[in-house]
């Protein structure tokens, strides 16, 4: 719930979530939400499998497509439209040494595929940030 909570409001690291957490503590167990230490989340971030928060995108991606199955396009065009694209995220090379971009940058591309039909990403890859869009669309699944 804390890492969900995080994620809807554009926290960007442990030391902001345990700041909002604190200046929402009042509100926190109505919501249903537990205070968690920062260095508690920081461990759970170590051990914790990433598939639980893919399942869980899974679900609220079946979710979202369902509540815009009816909407009209905003193209003039019947069926599923879809773009691909990608964005390049940076990173600290403290942190992650294996993400070197180029001299002193480092960082990863998110390569995205949408339903336009509402904005919903229906395929996502994260690989070094030097690889070209054409590289990896042999792997969406089609």
């Amino acid at each position: 719930m804390v890492m969900s909570f995080a994620q809807f409001t554009d926290q960007i690291s442990l030391r902001s979530i345990d700041a909002t957490l604190v200046a929402l503590s009042s509100k926190l167990y109505s919501s249903g939400i537990m205070y968690i230490q920062r260095s508690t989340l920081a461990h759970i971030n170590e051990i914790k499998d990433w598939r639980v928060y893919h399942d869980f995108g899974q679900i609220l991606i079946a979710w979202a497509r369902e509540l815009y199955q009816n909407e009209p396009s905003r193209l003039d065009v019947d069926g599923i439209v879809y773009a691909f694209d990608s964005s390049t995220i940076k990173l600290c090379l403290q942190l992650c040494p294996w993400a070197r971009l180029h001299h002193e940058k480092g960082g990863v591309k998110m390569h995205t595929l949408l339903d336009l039909r509402g904005s919903i990403p229906t395929f996502i890859y994260l690989t070094e940030a030097t690889v070209h869009d054409s590289k990896t669309m042999s792997l969406i699944p089609i």
